[in-house]
């Protein structure tokens, strides 16, 4: 099955003109900020025309406004830098870039790369219910106009950042599991519990589309590996209790296999089956680590019984008897 993602077009050049020294507020920014204390009446109008009070409010304003204008600059820049490293399919990953998940979520996409525009910073006014001004938020205008706050935006970015904590925490236990297979036996056994119990916690409070789209661990995804493995290609539509709309049987279109993971990966009624089949993933990852050193102590165990076999079975020649390799060895007197 082919992958089918969005195409946000060339958005570069936006994230590199914010990455340069003092980049983040562009030209038209810069503008409309002047435009801000000049005209809205919380800032010179309530200073020139006010008395004390509402003085000390216009300067205490300008501070809330700078502080404003200093968390979106933060976000922009993270934002840029993410995007200008963002990770897409069959190219090489970079886990400081935007996760490839972000690329099966167009809607999204196409949010964080008008981020980078020049006119995305956006100001809106908080009204009270007499509809009187009572402050203000700078962040990124929408396309409906709306303006989101930066740490809205923020949380936005961190949904689809490259999971590398949950990477770290989930090789720790692979190579733990490893050493241990290393030091055991040919009898030892795979703690399958804990280590499910280990990798769940880790599901649980990390981030589920970087642990589906990326490859954390290991060359490929989840993703990828779940298409590749051919499960998909052998459900079929009466399996799923559904009628096929074309009228045919056999297994799912490639159209209809997208769709099916769309709804796996995306579903909110399927968080509980995401999160079994993720920890299943992982906990797979870990118990193939744990199998390859095991073996090697099954492997030692099964060639040392066969020669010891092969000793008890040699026949005794003159005064001695062959060993495991055919060699002669004289009896002890």
């Amino acid at each position: 099955m082919e992958d089918s993602y969005v195409d946000v077009g060339d958005t570069n050049y936006g994230a590199k003109e914010i990455l340069k020294p003092n980049g983040e507020l562009s030209y038209e920014n810069l503008r409309d900020l002047t435009d801000i204390l000049e005209t809205n009446p919380q800032f010179q109008q309530m200073f020139l025309n006010g008395d004390s009070t509402d003085q000390t409010q216009a300067l205490n304003n300008v501070q809330k406004l700078s502080q404003e204008v200093d968390k979106f600059k933060l976000q922009r820049k993270a934002n840029a830098l993410l995007w200008s490293k963002r990770n897409t399919p069959g190219k090489a990953f970079d886990s400081d870039g935007y996760s490839i998940g972000l690329q099966d979520y167009p809607d999204i996409a196409n949010v964080l790369a008008n981020h980078n525009n020049v006119d995305a910073m956006g100001f809106s006014t908080t009204m009270d219910d007499l509809d009187n001004i009572i402050g203000f938020n700078i962040g990124f205008v929408e396309e409906d106009g709306s303006v989101i706050t930066s740490e809205m935006a923020r949380d936005l970015s961190k949904k689809f950042m490259v999971d590398k904590k949950s990477a770290d925490e989930i090789v720790k236990i692979r190579n733990l599991m490893s050493d241990q297979a290393k030091k055991g036996n040919h009898q030892s056994t795979f703690d399958e519990a804990n280590v499910r119990r280990a990798i769940n916690n880790i599901v649980k409070g990390g981030s589920q589309i970087s642990l589906i789209y990326d490859p954390l661990v290991k060359e490929t995804s989840l993703r990828e590996d779940l298409i590749s493995s051919g499960l998909l290609s052998n459900i079929t539509y009466e399996s799923l209790g559904v009628p096929n709309p074309k009228g045919r049987q056999g297994g799912l279109t490639e159209a209809d296999q997208k769709d099916l993971l769309d709804n796996l990966f995306k579903n909110p009624a399927l968080s509980k089956q995401r999160e079994a089949l993720i920890t299943d993933y992982y906990t797979s990852l870990v118990r193939q680590e744990w199998d390859a050193q095991h073996q090697v102590h099954v492997n030692n165990y099964n060639n040392s019984l066969a020669a010891s076999q092969r000793a008890a079975k040699a026949p005794t020649v003159n005064g001695g008897q062959l060993n495991s390799k055919g060699v002669f060895v004289p009896n002890k007197k």
